[in-house]
This record gives structure tokens, sequence and C-alpha cells, in this order.
């Protein structure tokens, strides 16, 4: 058995088991153990989804045998079929009400109804509502059978017998108003339509179907086996995906005699456990029935902005020459930036084009509305303001985020050379791209630190780490205050601190091995500073002090806060956190000292105060009073022992500063690090390396900083 047996005729979704059943009647109901192997390899999201992925795509076929869908000469009353409709473009369902003239089927149409929930419509069975009334209701039938007393159901359809097909009755469910059957919409849905073309062959070149492509003259035949050939110029152009190229020229065709057309346009973007997907959906309102566009997005460098770009891009391809075309978006940036770069002539100049966002899809928006001369007029939509269709293409794009995204030639724009990376064009403010990877290049360097081995297996928030490390400074004011505040911390953090060992190493002929601690007479290390015996009084009223200073500041943003809150008692029971000790794995409130933000801490006062900048405002605060308690009560009266010892041993200044130290080596910071520790594992995959973190933020469309707190 080969692959391609078990997926639809499109090549990009896996059949479900009992699907089988649209061939063969005596399939098992029993799943094969082989078969959910398969599913766990090839599928995208085996929970969520049935689509393929990439590498095990395949290409376009014809149907097999799908005789068991075929219907007896007369289709018997309350027999399920569905029929291709030409016109709406889509599959209609109904229930049988009655044959008449040996090839006409009079029956109630019932829509396809998919659940909402996190699930892709691939995923999801056929389930099925009654409509309650459109357009392709048959107004002009009003008696169906003389001998039924039930009412005319609301929308009666009439479709030729050998237009439709049986839908088979596996496993069939009736809840409430709704009926479920097992078999999945698309493999059904693809068997309807190309049977539809099959009994009505294509006459014309503008005609397209599925799964035929269009033969132009000129074209090697050989070369048509999975490609399709748009005879618009634009689309073929631009488009790379054969499905997506043939629909939009049979929708061009649909439009051809037309010169004024109103969409409704959205796109949606969604970031979740670190994964984005995309997808843009356009509406055109003035035909009878509305006709419907909707496809996934890139997430290359994603935002609202491209996805809404990528609707209105899609749907100014299907337009003919000269045409008046109104776009109502609730994409306030999309308008601004579509009247700036006219104003400014922003495309005529490289530099600022390289500053803009998406540019190479503004070229291709702008090269549709030039070449076809087209009256492009904006108008903007409040959103979510009960407007039918801007809420219905909003539904539309968030009901189809899986689907196959559409794929641009960028090399077939006006843009002709494109800043890459990672084979994937920059489409972002180069300039600040590429400060961000010196940024992620620095981040990394630090990160790799031997010294830091401890943190690489820990949940630190990064950002927020750094964020109250730069705590006071300006980037526009030069403060000797905040400067001289923010080079103590970071001596902390890196615990570069002026200790009696460091000294030693440095400058061993004035400090000698019975320098010690002036409290305790023990070896003065970083350690030591925060663990001595004398001291711990000291530090044990700093931690109690720490306590209440949290409290205090979540009662200035939560004027109702509870004590026995759980993310408040999750605070302050914390057995790390406020742990006085030196621990190589363990998190402890000496790293708290030297700057690190543990992703507990973040975590539980976010779930306070449900707000990210209150949330940086209270750590900030925090992290400030207990540098400042560390500096007055800990390490200046540390400082005036040393110096008082000094003195009482004439040592000068002088002394001090000369560079001509005999015996002077360096110390190692990371030599009481055990080799152990930097094989732990390391807590956030996403900072194994700068290329990983590069290609994450890229892929997501986000700032790489949205990835150092763990998310």
């Amino acid at each position: 058995m080969y692959l391609d047996q078990l997926t639809s005729l499109d090549g990009f979704y896996l059949l479900k088991w009992i699907d089988t059943r649209l061939y063969e009647h005596n399939t098992s109901i029993k799943i094969p153990k082989w078969f959910k192997i398969l599913e766990s390899i090839v599928i995208t999201s085996p929970n969520t989804t049935r689509r393929l992925k990439t590498e095990y795509c395949t290409t376009l076929k014809t149907p097999g045998d799908y005789s068991p869908l075929s219907l007896i000469k007369q289709a018997r009353p309350r027999e399920w079929i569905i029929v291709w409709n030409n016109i709406t473009n889509d599959a209609i369902y109904g229930q049988v009400n009655k044959t008449q003239n040996d090839d006409e089927i009079i029956f109630t149409h019932w829509t396809n109804d998919f659940l909402i929930d996190n699930t892709s419509p691939s995923y999801q069975p056929l389930r099925l509502k009654k409509c309650s009334g459109c357009l392709l209701n048959d107004s002009s039938i009003t008696f169906i059978n003389k001998y039924s007393s039930l009412p005319r159901p609301s929308c009666i359809i009439t479709c030729k017998h050998q237009d439709a097909l049986h839908i088979p009755l596996t496993t069939k469910q009736k809840i409430l108003d709704h009926v479920q059957f097992s078999i999945s919409t698309f493999g059904l849905k693809q068997i309807a339509k190309y049977h539809f073309f099959n009994i009505h062959p294509i006459t014309i070149m503008h005609d397209i179907t599925y799964p035929e492509s269009i033969i132009l003259p000129y074209i090697n035949h050989s070369l048509l086996k999975d490609s399709f050939f748009s005879p618009l110029p634009l689309i073929e152009k631009y488009i790379i995906n054969s499905s997506y190229k043939r629909e939009l020229t049979k929708l061009a065709k649909n439009f051809i005699n037309r010169t004024n057309f109103r969409f409704y346009t959205d796109g949606s973007v969604k970031h979740e456990n670190g994964y984005t997907t995309a997808a843009a959906a356009w509406i055109e309102v003035l035909t009878v029935i509305p006709t419907e566009f909707t496809t996934g997005v890139n997430n290359d460098f994603i935002s609202s902005t491209k996805a809404e770009l990528i609707g209105i891009i899609t749907a100014l391809m299907t337009v003919p020459q000269h045409s008046i075309v109104d776009i109502y978006t609730d994409s306030k940036n999309v308008i601004d930036m579509y009247q700036h770069l006219i104003q400014e002539n922003t495309l005529s100049y490289a530099r600022e084009c390289l500053k803009t966002m998406n540019i190479e899809l503004w070229f291709i928006l702008y090269d549709i509305v030039f070449t076809q001369q087209l009256q492009l007029l904006f108008h903007k939509v409040k959103a979510h303001s009960n407007n039918s269709y801007n809420d219905k293409v909003d539904e539309l794009a968030k009901l189809h985020l899986l689907s196959e995204t559409i794929q641009f030639k960028v090399s077939n724009g006006l843009y002709i050379t494109a800043p890459k990376i990672i084979d994937i064009n920059i489409s972002t403010h180069l300039r600040h791209f590429i400060t961000s990877i010196s940024h992620i290049l620095g981040f990394q360097e630090f990160f790799n630190l031997n010294r830091n081995a401890k943190y690489k297996s820990l949940g630190i928030d990064w950002l927020l780490t750094f964020k109250c490390l730069s705590s006071g400074s300006s980037h526009t004011i030069t403060s000797f205050t905040s400067s001289n505040r923010k080079a103590k911390r970071i001596k902390l953090m890196l615990e570069e601190l002026p200790t009696l060992e460091y000294l030693q190493h440095c400058k061993p002929s004035i400090y000698d091995t019975s320098w010690t601690c002036c409290l305790c007479n023990n070896p003065e290390t970083f350690a030591h500073l925060w663990t001595c015996s004398e001291r711990l009084h000291i530090m044990q009223s700093i931690v109690n002090a720490s306590r209440k200073w949290i409290i205090d500041f979540l009662s200035i943003a939560i004027p109702q806060l509870h004590q026995n809150n759980p993310y408040v008692l999750a605070i302050l029971n914390d057995s790390n956190i406020w742990n006085i000790a030196s621990s190589d794995t363990q998190f402890t409130f000496i790293d708290l000292i030297k700057g690190f933000i543990p992703l507990s801490l973040s975590y539980n006062i976010h779930q306070l105060v449900s707000n990210r900048e209150l949330t940086n405002i209270i750590i900030d605060k925090f992290t400030n009073s207990i540098f400042d308690a560390i500096q007055d009560q800990i390490w200046l009266p540390r400082c005036a022992l040393i110096i008082q010892k000094e003195k009482s041993l004439g040592i000068t200044q002088k002394q001090k500063n000369c560079t001509k130290n005999h015996g002077t080596f360096f110390l190692k910071r990371s030599s009481h690090v055990p080799s152990y520790v930097s094989d732990l594992p390391i807590y956030n995959d996403n900072l194994t390396n700068a290329a990983t973190l590069i290609h994450i933020s890229v892929t997501n469309g986000q700032h790489f900083s949205h990835f150092l707190d763990g998310s």
C-alpha cells in the first residue's frame, strides 16, 4: 500500500480510516494499529488536524472507484445526498424529499456546521444542520408530498439525479438539531466536486475544475503533472501554489464581466504554545451569493497587517482591468501605510524600502493596481461592531488558521533585490533587525559564560532581569548617578565585586593570605559575603523586609489584596528564593541579590495584577529595594572595615593604584562552578544557540525578547 492511496485528492490531507468506506463498503470500523502509527508520523498535529506534513504531501490525483456512493435509479425519500454547486463553488448537502421525472431530485437543504473549538475543519466529522432559508431555496416548489402532513421545509433545492452522490450512513448520530456522520468533510466534498465536473466537462479555457488543469498549447505537457498554469498574468506571475492559482483564476473568471467590487477583508494571527498560525480571508458582497476566499499565511515575520495585506492582494488579483474596488477593513495600519507610501513615494527610494514592513507585498499590491489600472478606495470598519460582513470574514480567517499557506514569488515583484536570512526574506525594518541580531549574539555570549551555567538550567525571566538591570537608565540622557548604579549592579550580577579573594589574586603584594573576613576570619569569597555567620542576622532581616516590600508593592497595585490569595502564598512560601544559602543547582536569595529574576516570581505577580507593565514596575522596585539594602547594610559596612584595616597598616591609595604588582594573575570567576552543573539540560530550548533564537523569532513574527522568558 502507498501513502497516496490514503490521502485526499489534492494530496494535502490524510483520510480518516472510516473514509475508506467512500470506496469500499466492507472496510472494518476498527482502526488498524499501523494506521495510527502512520497518523503520528505524517500529520502535522494528529489531535487537531488531518493536514500532512510538507514532506508527505502527495500529487493531485483522480479518485478510485467511488461506486458505493452512486444513487440507485430513483433516490429514496429521506436518503442523504451531496451535490456540487458550481454557483456557490461549494458542496451542498440534503435529505431527499422525492424524485420527479426520473432525473430530478427535490431535497431539503442542510448546511455544514463546524464545531467552534481548537481543531481544524479537516479534523472534524461531517456535521449538518437544517438550513433556515438561503438564496438557493426554490420558492416555486410549494407542494412536496400529498401523503405528508409535515410543513414545507424552509429551504428546498433541486438537482439532477446524475449529479448527486449518496452520503454513507456509517455511525450516523442525531444530536439535538444536528446530524453527524463519521466521515470527514474534505474527503466527501472533493469526490463530489470531481464527480460533477467529470459529468460536465470544461468547454472553455477560463473554467477551472479539480483535479484537471488548464492546458496551454505552448507548455510542455510533461510539466503539467503537478502544476497548474493560470492564463491570468498576475496570478501566474506571483502565486506559487497550484491550488490557489486554480481557485483565484476561477474566481477571476466569475468576475470577468463586472466593473464594481466591494470586498470585506481580514487577517488573523494566533500565538499559542510557542507556535504561530495565520490566515487571510475576503468576501465580495455585491454578488447575489457573496463570494468567499480564504488562505493560510506564512508565519515568517508575521503580523496582523501582513495577514490583512495578503487578503487584499488576493482579492485584487481576481478583478478585471479598469475596475472600481472598495476595500472594507478593520486594519487602520494598512490604510495609513497605503496612504503613506503614495504620499511619500516610498517605492522610488531603496533606502526607504528597507525600512518598510512587508515591502515585497506592497510592491505586489502596487503592481496589481497600476497594471490593472484599478480605482482603489479603502474604508475603515470598526472591529466587532456587529457589522455582519466584517464579523463573517473575521470568522472565516480564524477558521482557516491551519489551511495551506499561500506562497508568493517575491522575485517577480518590483522589489528585485531582497535581503535574506536563513533563506527567508527579511520583511521588517532592516537596520532594526540587524540590531536585534547583534543583541541576540550579545545575549548568547553572556548566557554561555561558564559562571552562568547554573542559570541555564533554571527558569529565569531573562527579559525582566535585563530590564531591572537597566532600571533608571535613559537612552537619551547621560547620568553619572544612574551609570554608577548600573555598573555596581553589573559587578554584582557577574560576581566581580572586589572581595578579598579577588584582591589577593590581583594585588598579592598588598593583600596576602592573612587577609580574611573582618568578622569571622574565614576566607572572604563572593558567597561568603552573604553567608558569613556574623552577618546572618542582618541577611535574615533583609529577607524579612523583602517579603514585606513585595506585599507592599502589590497592595498599592491591588488595594483589596488578600494575604491568603494562592499566588501571594506561593510567593511568600517559596522555599528557594528566601533561602540564604549558596547553591550550584537551586535558585536562592543570593541570586535575587545578584539581580536574577525567577520565572516563578514574575509569573505569580503577573497572575495577580494581570498586566505585564505593572509586573515589571513591581519587580523593578522590589529588586532596587534589595540592592539598596545590601549596599547599605552589607557591602558599605564591609568596605569601611577593610579601609580601616588598610589605614592601620599604612596602605595608601597610591600603593593600591600601582600597576606594578608582582605575582598578579587572573582569577577565573567560574572556578567554583562544578563540571556537572555545565552538563545540566537547558531550561529554555529557545536559548540553545543564537541561530535557534533568530529562527524562532523570525518564524513567529515576534521580537526575540519575547522568547527570553520561557514562553
